[in-house]
C-alpha cells in the first residue's frame, strides 16, 4: 500500500482485519508499528543476527563487547531523540 495516504492505509488495514476476523488495531498501535518498521529499516533495531555479528567481531571477549556498546551509546542516544 505504498503511496497511499496514511489515513487510507489505516482504514484499509482495519477493514482487512475485520473481514479476516482478526483483532482490529488502534491508531496508536499502528503508529508504533510504523515507527518500528522505520527503525528497523534504518538499522536502529538490534536483531539476534546483529548481536551475533558484534559478538563474533569482538572475538567473544566480554570487555571488547562492552567497550563496543559504550562507544556506540552516544550515537544510540542521538537516534532515540529523532522522530521519523
Amino acid at each position: 500500500m505504498m503511496g497511499y495516504p496514511v489515513e487510507l492505509q489505516q482504514k484499509h488495514i482495519s477493514q482487512l482485519f475485520v473481514v479476516m476476523g482478526l483483532k482490529q488495531i488502534t491508531n496508536q498501535e499502528y503508529e508504533e508499528f510504523q515507527k518500528y518498521k522505520s527503525d528497523k529499516l534504518h538499522g536502529h533495531i538490534l536483531t539476534p543476527e546483529g548481536l551475533r555479528f558484534i559478538i563474533e567481531a569482538n572475538e567473544y571477549d566480554a570487555q571488547k563487547i562492552g567497550q563496543h556498546f559504550l562507544e556506540m551509546l552516544p550515537q544510540i542516544r542521538e537516534w532515540t531523540k529523532k522522530e521519523y
